[in-house]
């Protein structure tokens, strides 16, 4: 049974990512289609994520998990975690754009919800960056202060640009502005 129920769950989870990759508009995905995709019942799309908007948020979570666990696998070969901090960043920044629409609805929700896992991601990282020098608290609020301007460039763009005069759009400017971030962050906790 446990089984059956885990293969539904990723049946739903295919089907949501078959869809979301296919459209530019998410919202107008509905559980029905996931469902009939998924060949499941609406009830079982439900059951497993509750509603529309936490399957979504699961596609993405997983999407950006799958993004972290290869930049982890991947060698160091020496490289300092704060620069591998900036490298997965503009993979994962990459990973956003590349289904942008999405993102942008998701984060809506995520922010209205108060849904703040994403940074929870980036924690390991920077305790390696801060090697014991700050507690646990510390470290999430770097994350959040390290995600907050990148979630807000990307639900607006346009308004990002006029602000601090980025281009998220422009992968030589938006490099920049994670080099920064990444760097501004670190030379503060030195302090």
């Amino acid at each position: 049974m446990a089984e059956r129920e885990s293969d539904n769950r990723s049946m739903i989870l295919g089907a949501a990512r078959e869809l979301v990759a296919g459209t530019n508009d998410p919202k107008s995905i509905t559980v029905r289609q996931v469902a009939q995709r998924a060949g499941v019942g609406t009830g079982l799309v439900n059951y497993h994520f509750g509603s529309k908007d936490k399957l979504f948020a699961q596609v993405v979570g997983e999407m950006m998990a799958d993004t972290i666990a290869a930049h982890e696998a991947a060698p160091a070969h020496g490289t300092p975690p704060a620069e591998r901090l900036k490298e997965l960043l503009k993979e994962l920044y990459g990973v956003g754009e590349e289904q942008m629409p999405l993102m942008r609805y998701l984060l809506g929700w995520e922010l209205t919800e108060g849904n703040l896992e994403a940074p929870l991601y980036l924690v390991p990282l920077l305790r390696e960056v801060f090697a014991g020098q700050a507690d646990e608290m510390r470290l999430r609020v770097m994350a959040l202060q390290i995600l907050q301007p990148i979630q807000a460039a990307a639900l607006n763009p346009g308004s990002f640009r006029l602000y601090c005069g980025i281009d998220l759009t422009d992968p030589a400017q938006r490099d920049r502005f994670i080099d920064s971030l990444v760097e501004n962050l670190i030379k503060g906790e030195e302090k």
